[in-house]
Parts: C-alpha cells; sequence; structure tokens
C-alpha cells in the first residue's frame, strides 16, 4: 500500500518530535528530544528548544510573541543559507569537475 505523503515526509528529526509529544504531551520535551537526536544541534534546534519553554505554558500572548520571534530568526537563518549556499555552491561545482578530470587523467 502507498504510504500517505505530505511537505513534512522525510524532515530529520519530525519522528524524533512526534513520539517525543506523544509519549509527553510537551513540547519542551520533544524539543529536547529533537536536539539530542540531532548530532550537532545548529540554529533550528535552539530554537525549537527557546519555544519549548514558552509553547503550552504560558499565555497565548506570550505563545504568539514567542512564535513570532521563532518565525523570524528561523527566516533570518534560511537568508544566511541561501546566501552560504550562493557563494559556495559554484566553488562546490567546480571541484567537482576538477576532480572528475584527475580522475580521468590518472586513470587514462
Amino acid at each position: 500500500m502507498l504510504e500517505k505523503q505530505n511537505a513534512f515526509t522525510g524532515l530529520f528529526g519530525l519522528e524524533t518530535m512526534t513520539s517525543a509529544f506523544g509519549e509527553s504531551g510537551s513540547f519542551a520535551h520533544a524539543a529536547e528530544a529533537l536536539a539530542k537526536a540531532a548530532k550537532r544541534p545548529g540554529a533550528v534546534e535552539q530554537v525549537l528548544l527557546s519555544l519549548g519553554d514558552t509553547v503550552g505554558i504560558k499565555p497565548l500572548e506570550e505563545q504568539l510573541s514567542a512564535l513570532q520571534t521563532g518565525a523570524s530568526l528561523l527566516a533570518r537563518e534560511a537568508q544566511k543559507a541561501r546566501e552560504e549556499s550562493r557563494r559556495y555552491g559554484g566553488l562546490c561545482r567546480r571541484m567537482g569537475v576538477l576532480l572528475g578530470l584527475l580522475a580521468v587523467v590518472v586513470l587514462a
């Protein structure tokens, strides 16, 4: 039978967070489980950990404010990743072509 897929299928840590949330019902516990599962916790994990202190615990206004702050931090991280990809993407492509040519020369 075909498995149902959506936009989140295959995302790292989604299963970890889902199972941790199912066990405890706490977003903070789910964010901690994701941070532990990550080999090198990055900005996304840090944002989720900071949201874990607020979501489901504090009043609605504070939760909305924390979510807006988290969204802006994640948008900033995404922009930084795009800039790094633009800056280093061409370098990696050229390096791959040169290494391929080197392999051809060595094997020939």
